[in-house]
């Protein structure tokens, strides 16, 4: 065999060594991805069998568990932050969303969820940065806004509220809800008495 017969039958070689090479990691991931989704599944399915009985504790145990193993998912992660908010411990709640919204910062209803566990833990002041936000990536998030004005009028930030409420009303958000917080700003600023907005939020259907 010449020299140039044996440098292509080795080059066909390593074509077919990289080729097999290639094939084996390839279905490598595939079985690793696939053993991934069944403990996702395993975990959300078990949690929420603890869930449906009230059993916080131990639902949190499973996904917690699932989490060491898998380091880093997000569904696990936001149910894992929503099961901390119905155990009444908003400060693992906040912690577990926050890092949802690290990964996924233009995500809409992570940050809503981030926002709702800050505000229920009393971090009010962040909780309003949050709802903020989700609002100039949706200017027209009627939750966030509402969310939002709630907390400006827990914190007592009237003239901010008023704005808020007035770019609302502007927007047609309307709602009974809102016309009562719209009553309440003005008599916040001084701007009147809030009994127009209190009348039509009476008549309001």
């Amino acid at each position: 065999m010449s020299r140039r017969s044996r440098l292509v039958v080795l080059k066909s070689s390593l074509l077919l060594l990289l080729a097999i090479f290639l094939l084996c990691i390839s279905s490598s991931c595939t079985s690793t991805e696939q053993l991934r989704n069944q403990d996702i599944d395993h975990a959300l399915k078990l949690s929420t069998e603890h869930a449906e009985k009230q059993d916080y504790r131990q639902a949190i145990e499973v996904l917690e568990t699932a989490l060491q193993k898998l380091h880093f998912e997000q569904k696990l992660q936001y149910n894992l932050g929503y099961l901390y908010m119905l155990s009444k411990d908003y400060q693992k709640a906040t912690t577990s969303f926050a890092l949802l919204v690290d990964a996924y910062p233009k995500h809409i209803g992570y940050r809503m969820a981030y926002a709702g566990a800050l505000s229920l833990g009393g971090a009010v002041d962040q909780a309003i940065t949050q709802w903020k936000t989700v609002l100039e990536i949706d200017a027209y998030h009627e939750t966030a806004a509402m969310l939002l004005l709630q907390n400006l009028i827990q914190e007592q930030r009237f003239e901010e509220g008023y704005e808020l409420a007035r770019d609302m009303y502007y927007k047609q958000m309307f709602s009974k809800e809102l016309l009562h917080m719209m009553a309440e700003t003005e008599r916040g600023t001084g701007r009147g008495d809030g009994t127009s907005y209190d009348a039509l939020a009476s008549a309001y259907e």
